[in-house]
């Protein structure tokens, strides 16, 4: 399992309509590697300018009273000392993009997601999954150990939660809270199908044994 590239691209009068609003809004898009989440939100005078919020959950931080398998959404890089994740797993990702520019009938808004196979000669990324998928297989990679949340429902997850700036937190809040309204897309199918060094299998395969253990990777859209 080596390098991979996903472009995950919508267009906003066909999968949100409302971002034909002439309100500006809050966007916000969480996503695992794959895992996406976005939302449109209304801002306020006091979040009326573009921002990016990006964080990565580290799993086994000592920060206040967290533990183990308790999600720290942290700017830094995940390491023995703040995580830790066994082979097989996910690392789940979250980038909140503050008012970003009203949509019209024609626009398109893309996210790109490029992942590193590699980082100075380390294996690295393999391909990308869903926050749903991340959590499923953690468990069944490593039963009882409680290295993530069980579900999207568990508090542990603090979807919202730090370090977040506040008017990503709010926007946050507002669409994720009570399950939110939200569509699943799924994944584009654009990674690079590559042979894995001393492996029979090539990305395309791994891939395809993933989803029949774990299930179909899909981007979660919030929208309201």
């Amino acid at each position: 399992m080596k390098q991979s590239a996903t472009l995950i691209s919508w267009v906003c009068r066909r999968m949100i309509p409302r971002c034909r609003s002439k309100v500006n809004g809050y966007l916000t898009m969480l996503f695992l590697l794959s895992g996406l989440i976005l939302a449109n939100q209304k801002t306020d005078a006091q979040c009326n300018t573009f921002g990016i919020d990006f964080k990565q959950a580290a799993n086994r931080d000592n920060f206040q009273n967290y533990t183990t398998g308790e999600l720290h959404w942290i700017g830094s890089i995940l390491q023995s000392s703040n995580s830790r994740y066994v082979e097989g797993m996910s690392t789940l990702q979250r980038i909140v993009l503050n008012n970003l520019e009203p949509c019209g009938n024609t626009c398109v808004h893309t996210l790109r997601v490029k992942m590193e196979a590699s980082k100075s000669g380390n294996h690295a990324y393999d391909f990308i999954t869903s926050w749903d998928n991340a959590l499923l297989a953690a468990e069944q990679i490593a039963p009882g150990f409680g290295l993530m949340p069980s579900d999207r429902n568990d508090p542990k997850l603090h979807e919202c939660g730090p370090d977040i700036g506040a008017c990503s937190e709010a926007a946050c809040n507002l669409v994720t809270s009570s399950g939110g309204d939200f569509i699943d897309l799924p994944i584009v199918n654009s990674e690079t199908n590559l042979v894995i060094p001393g492996d029979q299998n090539t990305t395309e395969s791994i891939i395809e044994t993933y989803e029949c253990r774990y299930g179909e990777r899909s981007v979660r859209v919030y929208v309201d």
